[in-house]
């Protein structure tokens, strides 16, 4: 063992001391045992000096002056001394034990009280909190009432030491008071303080604002801690998301927003449930999307924090479920279905909860009215983003099952809706309406398009003659009617069908309606093809034009629209054989609503997208000429659109259907705008049933009005967008295109590029849609149907393209169709007045003729058919003038009336436009049959004042008849 001495340490007692090269020791302390060797005590001397030399750098570094970081933290505001802290916390007290506005007022109207931002603050604290509690007869409540805080505030004592300050540009840093001000303000909004309505804190708003906006532009400490006085949490956030909506600002400055979205993200730890919902509700409110550079990071984070166990169960109840699902459908980012579902199982539970509680108030019912709204915009989203990846079959099981499940969540909803619809106001149950509409009913909710047996028909676009065909088409059993009448989606239908009960019957609730509650139930009654009491039409007539002059523009199209397709809604319509179809007639309410939108878009404030669209279909399908000065209106704002607005594709489609009802040829202008809808790359997120029911309408009416499509739209319109969407058209679809197509190549198209163009596009339509379906069946078309394919057989009959219709049309189908045809003929025989007057014409030039007789078996119906005999005998014993020497009698000659249904009017130039069905008659006539057509036009016989002179107008029309070759 080495002694104490030979190891070169020193004891004394109880102390101990370390041996150093000088031979003295240095106390360390008692009891402590230390030591050090030499070697160290040499690296120790070497440290000490090189510590030095830093201090000493660090001195001279610190003599020099040293530039601020961009974004370094502010210093903080020199503190108030303690007699001021203790002036302003005695007054802060005193503050909040008052107890009504007035005695706030007597504390402002004390000539020492001198108010901090705290001071401030805390009064629209106050005020906010009271002033939106519930009126009682109680005194303390009557205290805080609306006109009590409207006299505290219109006061000059507050104007001076409360209001005066705030509108001040260094009023305070301090985000938190900034964000209670706002809170407040939008509080006292709420319980109609007139002054607020009226805008009094204007002023001090944007004050506040501009503040604010500076701050977070600096970004200065808004993370920090909450010693810096710009420290925004996430309360604060909320607050301010929240103000800037209840007060309908629809934009809120740019550098706040983005702190908003930043601090959500970043502190999303500190973020109740509640603080999530707020905030998010407030950003998205008026559609505004998180912005891009956050938005991923946003959804993420939030729908994280909300899936943890504690959160979601204690915190995410019907009123934060509501605001999150509401937002999430006002965007086109938010969740994804799957969390949308558990957030309305969860507000569904809690609803349930409240139910048995008896808990149930206007409150409630507007969370429930928020939360459909939002759901409803989020199938709407969500089936137009997913309908072009149909050719997953998994994805669409998915889509459907998920869809299911969304509806089971919300039976207890629609159970309570079916059990006390009178719980809801008449505002919320007509946005209930609306909802429900579209979330079972939605045009683009591909596993919902056909129908339900019950309430409704096919709710697709109706395409005039061969509509009864659309909606015997898609009237046809299916996997989506299996779905409509599963117990879920049931539930949702009897509660639609519950508030249609209560709002169209109870004189009441009508009584509260406002305008856009009229457009939303008329709407959802519309589209859900639900059954309408007359007397609720005629008061919503009523209402809508008595109330003209004050309708927007959406107001005044979801009244035209209604309206105007409600007679094919009408109750017991189809039941009843004493139905009076004249019992309900929209056309007094269409004649005010054509001077109303001539205003409006004489202002520009239609949307092409939006507005023209419904408000042209109405009048189409009604068959109310609108008049030139609208629809050249509408032409121009059609063309007027710019490239970033191009016309929805479907929209072009609505468009150009509603122009052919009405008998309008669009311009050039409008078709190029038209046309640049659907060969714009936008055209391919539409999904295959729209695709093929837009695009057949499209064809259609070219055809209808005579105007041959370019190359490139032509191969658009028959081409698939994929080789499955070829099994969504429809018999009706096909056979509109093929005939569209039969009758530009026969009729339109003449020379021999533009026949080869046509000739290329019907092999391609038949190659890929017609074939892979198998061909037209004449089991599925209606009359209508197989009397288009066999005119478009005689229009194809003898060219290259024979083979390809018969292939196209397999088996016996030119029989049955020849039939149908036939049968058409015989009943399409009418005789006009004008008709009648061509009649008597011939009777006195004593020509012998033959009204209306068949030819080839029926195939045709001439108006007049003269055979030469007849001609022969008027040239030469009839007539007193010797007949023309190029006039050829050997012919039969044929003579057609053509009234002003013949022709499509131009809106623009006046000039008139023969249809496409008129050009086929005359075709089939001259080319097939080999007749000589003489056409008698409307528009000249109407200048025509005496019978001698009709009568010579007669004899024109045959001579120039017999002189063509």
């Amino acid at each position: 063992m080495i002694s104490p001495a030979a190891s070169g340490w020193k004891f004394r007692g109880a102390r101990v001391f370390v041996a150093s090269t000088r031979g003295e020791g240095r106390r360390f302390g008692t009891p402590v045992f230390a030591a050090r060797r030499k070697d160290e005590e040499e690296k120790d001397l070497e440290e000490k000096k090189r510590r030095g030399t830093e201090d000493a750098k660090r001195k001279t570094r610190a003599t020099k002056p040293r530039r601020r970081a961009k974004n370094a933290p502010t210093k903080r505001a020199p503190e108030l001394s303690k007699e001021e802290k203790a002036v302003f916390t005695a007054l802060n007290e005193r503050i909040l034990r008052c107890a009504s506005a007035e005695v706030i007022g007597d504390v402002l109207a004390e000539k020492d009280a001198v108010l901090s931002d705290v001071n401030i603050a805390t009064i629209f604290s106050l005020l906010g909190k009271k002033c939106n509690a519930k009126k009682t007869k109680d005194s303390d409540a009557l205290g805080w009432n609306a006109l009590a805080v409207e006299r505290l505030i219109t006061s000059g004592a507050f104007q001076e030491k409360v209001l005066s300050p705030c509108e001040k540009g260094d009023f305070t840093r301090s985000s938190r008071i900034v964000s209670t001000i706002f809170w407040s303000v939008a509080r006292m909004k709420q319980s109609k303080v007139k002054f607020v309505e009226n805008g009094g804190f204007e002023a001090a708003w944007m004050s506040l604002e501009s503040g604010l906006e500076r701050v977070c532009e600096e970004q200065r400490t808004l993370l920090f801690e909450k010693i810096f006085p710009e420290y925004m949490p996430p309360k604060s956030c909320a607050s301010i998301a929240w103000a800037y909506a209840t007060l309908g600002k629809t934009i809120i400055p740019e550098h706040t927003r983005s702190a908003i979205e930043s601090i959500v993200i970043k502190k999303i730890s500190e973020c109740s449930a509640g603080d999530i919902a707020v905030a998010t509700w407030g950003l998205t409110r008026y559609s505004v999307d998180i912005s891009a550079k956050n938005r991923n990071k946003y959804w993420k984070s939030i729908k994280e924090r909300l899936s943890e166990p504690g959160v979601f169960e204690k915190e995410v109840h019907l009123e934060n479920a509501a605001r999150l699902i509401s937002a999430s459908g006002a965007v086109s980012s938010g969740f994804y279905a799957d969390f949308v579902i558990e957030l309305a199982r969860k507000a569904a539970r809690d609803m349930s909860y409240k139910m048995y509680k008896g808990k149930i108030g206007a409150r409630e019912c507007g969370h429930v009215v928020a939360m459909l709204v939002g759901i409803a915009s989020n199938f709407n989203s969500s089936s137009s983003s997913s309908s072009c990846g149909m050719n997953s079959d998994g994805a669409s099981k998915r889509k459907s099952e998920e869809d299911r499940a969304l509806m089971e969540a919300l039976n207890p909803i629609f159970e309570e809706i079916i059990e006390t619809p009178k719980a809801f106001k008449p505002k919320q149950l007509a946005q209930c309406a609306s909802a429900i509409t579209k979330i079972v009913f939605s045009r683009n909710n591909l596993h919902w398009f056909k129908g339900h047996d019950n309430i409704l028909e096919n709710v697709g676009i109706d395409i005039g003659d061969s509509g009864e065909q659309q909606q015997s088409q898609n009237a046809m059993p299916g996997e989506d009617e299996e779905h409509l009448c599963s117990y879920s989606f049931n539930v949702a239908i009897r509660a639609l069908k519950s508030i249609f009960r209560a709002c169209m019957t109870d004189a009441d609730v009508l009584a509260q309606f406002e305008t856009r509650d009229y457009t939303n139930l008329l709407w959802a009654a519309i589209k859900s093809r639900a059954k309408i009491p007359v007397e609720f039409l005629e008061q919503c007539e009523d209402y809508a034009i008595d109330n003209l002059d004050t309708l927007n523009e959406l107001d005044l199209v979801y009244f035209t629209y209604s309206l105007g397709n409600a007679q094919n809604n009408v109750e017991d319509k189809q039941n009843n054989d004493n139905y009076d179809k004249n019992s309900y007639n929209p056309t007094r309410y269409l004649a005010y609503a054509v001077s109303k939108a001539e205003e409006l878009a004489e202002n520009g404030n239609f949307d092409a997208n939006i507005h023209i669209a419904p408000l042209l279909n109405s009048f189409a399908k009604n068959k109310f000429n609108p008049g030139m000065v609208l629809i050249d209106k509408c032409e121009k704002i059609i063309q007027s659109e710019s490239s970033a607005q191009l016309l929805r594709p479907t929209v072009a489609s609505q468009i150009m259907w509603s122009f052919t009802k009405l008998e309008y040829v669009p311009s050039d202008e409008t078709l190029k705008k038209i046309e640049a809808a659907w060969l714009n790359s936008s055209s391919d997120g539409v999904n295959f049933r729209d695709f093929q029911e837009g695009s057949s309408l499209l064809i259609w009416a070219h055809a209808t009005f005579g105007k041959l499509p370019s190359a490139d739209l032509l191969f658009k319109v028959t081409t698939p967008p994929t080789k499955k969407a070829a099994s969504f058209w429809t018999p009706v679809s096909m056979w509109m295109t093929f005939w569209s197509l039969s009758l530009l190549h026969a009729c339109v198209a003449c020379t021999t590029e533009e026949k080869a163009t046509v000739e290329s596009a019907l092999n391609n339509f038949c190659e890929k849609v017609i074939s892979p379906n198998g061909g037209i069946r004449a089991a599925s078309l209606d009359k209508k149907g197989l009397g288009a394919c066999y005119a478009s057989i005689l229009l194809l009959k003898g060219t290259s393209l024979q083979d390809m219709v018969k292939e196209a049309m397999p088996g016996d189908f030119e029989k049955v169709a020849k039939k149908q045809w036939i049968l058409q003929k015989r009943k399409d025989s009418q005789t006009s007045k004008l008709q009648q007057q061509v009649e008597d014409s011939l009777r006195r030039l004593n020509i012998q003729f033959f009204e209306e007789r068949e030819l080839e078996d029926g195939l045709m119906r001439p108006d007049f058919f003269i055979e030469s005999t007849a001609v022969a005998d008027f040239l030469l014993g009839e007539r007193k003038a010797p007949p023309p020497p190029d006039a050829n009698p050997t012919k039969d000659v044929v003579l057609e009336v053509d009234g002003p249904h013949h022709f499509a009017i131009s809106a623009s130039t006046g000039h008139r436009t023969l249809l496409g069905s008129t050009a086929m008659r005359n075709f089939l006539l001259k080319e097939r049959l080999g007749l000589r057509l003489g056409v008698i036009l409307f528009d000249e016989w109407g200048e025509l004042q005496s019978s001698t002179e009709r009568d010579e107008y007669v004899e024109k029309i045959l001579l120039e008849t017999l002189k063509r070759t």
